[in-house]
């Protein structure tokens, strides 16, 4: 479990950091990728912190 907790966590990291990149570029469909991958991330961490 804790494996799937450090990745998700590393995840939204690497997301959080591009995805300002990603709005300076207006690079849209890698905006709404990387919005996906956080809300991902952000649903599977909840359930495993239960």
């Amino acid at each position: 479990m804790k494996l799937l907790v450090d990745g998700h966590e590393a995840l939204a990291r690497i997301a959080r950091g591009i995805f300002p990149l990603a709005e300076k570029a207006s690079d849209e469909p890698t905006a709404d990728l990387l919005t996906q991958a956080l809300r991902c991330a952000s649903i599977t961490l909840s359930t495993a912190r239960r």
